[in-house]
């Protein structure tokens, strides 16, 4: 039912920017002595209409678009159109026909800028902190923005000399651009948080083709706060036996850091809880460090005869049935009281020092590993058997200040400011010594976490119930689909999301406060709006990148459905976006009798109704089989998203 009313209340918004334009040329066409014969919202058959003060006024089946049609705009028997009195086309009415041309443009700039002016007065719009920060939150090893050096934490300045205003900047930049992306920013010390600038040019591209794919190439994701919304992940409720539930976290607290890891974004988390890297406390020098090193399958390894020896006698010594190569060690020799003697060989030499790569510092020799997960070791056995699982080490804050809405001014400091590396560097520093420190200040270490599948959440024969229903559901929704690949692709989705360790929660992000003086949001939308218009003119920006009447009513509903403010702020966008395109110099559009009027003020000639219908029935047949195809790709997007949901 929310979706409707956001659905109604979003072609009502349409309705109006499409009157208050129409009504702009039937006041100025009034007041300069034109007739105007019909006020039309919509096109196709009339399903309303009425007479008022000689004007027959009449709402279309078809609701995207109108039109106000004055005298002596089609020709009257063997009468030229500048032949009708008070004519559209009348000799004395060529100025007057710029004027009327131009009335509806402004009137949606006007309106906009009004918008601009209600959301600013009642305080902006308040936005999720990762629809608007330059701090990325992560970013794939297979990405050109990787390999140029960029991690989480980071922060991206400029896009192509630009200010990175978020995430959408960067795909813009992409798509619009035909040279690539330039990219300029600060990278940050992970432990110490200095920063570096940075400027790198990137070759990427946006497939038109396959734009969701092109969005997960790993452009950038951004940082966002990972406050604990629900003990649940997908789940009907929240269940005893999921891995967090007996923790200690509570609905509320900010997830901050994991196995020697601040975690900027749900996607970085995600990539941490699959890579399963162990988390090792060493003494070296006298001193305690904790290090993240990569968990290797014993088959890649290329043994001495001592050393697969020594691994077969921890391997006995735990009793396990499964084969040794088929577990899993750290790529280094371990004596039997857990000194780090040197590094185990790869079989492909190609493998060798990737488990180190990048931002991850390795073991070194005469390191003692003194603790596994968090958990004390001894000896090289209980070394092998804590690397055949992995349980994470889990930093929380928990401080309601963090939870109120900031400024966007300063929400990137105010980020850094929370972070609080010296509590988090003195809990993650004590892990796995014999005094671990387990709270300092706002933060919590919480017991080692071992992420687990769905399947085993439920524990209650309440709650195998309520899964067994939820599955069931899923399994139901899967089936709805008649394309048999499509369906296999759901199914197969379920499945994987029933058998992923997970940890059970679901996260919400911090509010940003934005509210820009109303001429500088509408510049900044302007100025966007003419960037992509350009880009789509000159050839950079395909037109399958656009959205046609179907996404607009879609990004409005979504508007609306996060608030009255954001769905005034799409209201002006849209009401920018038609003032603009209406004033292209094209015959069909305001722009094209501007042109029109222009041309005849300067040759003095006139234009005739034929010569007129000449020039401008080629362009309306385009435009209209370009709103037909425009709205294939909508629905192409919208069905797509169906399915894959």
């Amino acid at each position: 039912m929310h979706s409707l009313f956001y659905l109604i209340l979003s072609l009502i918004g349409l309705g109006v920017l499409i009157f208050f334009h129409e009504l702009g040329h039937y006041i100025v066409a009034r007041r300069v002595g034109m007739k105007v014969e019909v006020f039309a919202i919509g096109f196709g058959k009339p399903m309303l209409s009425w007479m008022h003060k000689g004007v027959k006024w009449q709402i279309g089946w078809i609701p995207f678009g109108g039109y106000v049609r004055i005298k002596g705009m089609e020709k009257e028997g063997n009468k030229e159109p500048h032949e009708i009195p008070d004519g559209y086309f009348g000799k004395n009415q060529r100025l007057n026909r710029i004027k009327v041309a131009l009335a509806g443009p402004l009137v949606n700039f006007a309106l906009a800028f009004l918008f601009f002016v209600i959301i600013w007065a009642f305080g902006g719009r308040a936005r999720p902190f990762a629809e608007s920060t330059q701090l990325v939150g992560y970013v794939s090893p297979k990405s050109a923005l990787y390999e140029a050096g960029l991690r989480p934490g980071d922060k991206i300045t400029t896009c192509n000399g630009r200010p990175y205003r978020s995430y959408s900047s960067l795909i813009e930049a992409a798509a619009i651009s035909s040279d690539g992306v330039e990219v300029e920013g600060i990278h940050y010390n992970a432990k110490t948080g200095e920063g570096e600038p940075f400027r790198r040019h990137l070759n990427i591209k946006v497939d038109p083709d396959n734009l969701q794919s092109s969005l997960r190439m790993g452009l950038v994701t951004p940082a966002s706060y990972l406050f604990v919304e629900k003990l649940k992940s997908h789940m009907p409720q929240s269940f005893t036996g999921a891995p967090l539930h007996s923790s200690g976290i509570q609905p509320g607290d900010r997830l901050l850091w994991v196995d020697g890891n601040i975690v900027y974004s749900p996607h970085q988390l995600q990539s941490i809880l699959q890579e399963g890297r162990a988390f090792i406390t060493v003494e070296r020098l006298g001193k305690t460090e904790t290090l993240s090193v990569k968990r290797v399958a014993i088959h890649d390894f290329f043994l001495s005869h001592d050393q697969q020896s020594e691994l077969e006698d921890w391997h006995y010594a735990n009793s396990s049935e499964e084969s040794l190569f088929s577990m899993r060690f750290i790529p280094y020799d371990i004596s039997p009281d857990g000194v780090v003697k040197g590094d185990l060989s790869f079989i492909d030499p190609d493998e060798k020092g990737q488990h180190n790569k990048g931002e991850h510092r390795g073991l070194e020799v005469g390191d003692r590993i003194v603790a596994i997960d968090g958990i004390a070791m001894g000896r090289g056995s209980t070394i092998f058997q804590a690397l055949q699982s992995h349980k994470f080490s889990i930093i929380t804050e928990r401080n309601p200040a963090i939870h109120k809405i900031i400024s966007e001014k300063k929400q990137d400091t105010d980020f850094e400011k929370d972070l609080d590396r010296a509590s988090i560097n003195k809990i993650a520093n004590s892990i796995g010594t014999r005094s671990p420190v387990k709270q300092a200040g706002d933060l919590f270490l919480l017991p080692p976490i071992e992420p687990r599948p769905m399947h085993t959440y439920a524990k209650t024969p309440e709650e195998v119930e309520a899964f067994a229903q939820y599955v069931k559901k899923g399994r139901a929704h899967a089936s709805e689909n008649t394309n048999p690949d499509k369906k296999a692709a759901h199914l197969q989705m379920l499945e994987q999301q029933l058998n992923t360790p997970m940890l059970g929660l679901v996260f919400s992000d911090r509010l940003v406060q934005y509210n820009p003086l109303p001429w500088v949001a509408f510049g900044d939308v302007f100025g966007d709006i003419w960037r992509t218009l350009k880009a789509l003119i000159t050839g950079p920006l395909s037109p399958k990148l656009l959205s046609g009447p179907i996404g607009i009513v879609q990004v409005m509903q979504g508007g609306f459905a996060s608030g009255m403010s954001e769905g005034l702020f799409w209201l002006a966008v849209i009401s920018v976006n038609l003032g603009i395109l209406n004033l292209m110099p094209i015959p069909v559009l305001d722009g094209g009798h501007i042109c029109f009027a222009i041309w005849e003020l300067v040759t003095g000639k006139t234009i005739t109704a034929k010569t007129m219908q000449r020039l401008t029935l080629p362009f309306a047949i385009l435009l209209i089989a370009f709103i037909i195809w425009i709205t294939l790709q909508d629905l192409g997007r919208l069905l797509g998203v169906i399915f894959r949901g």
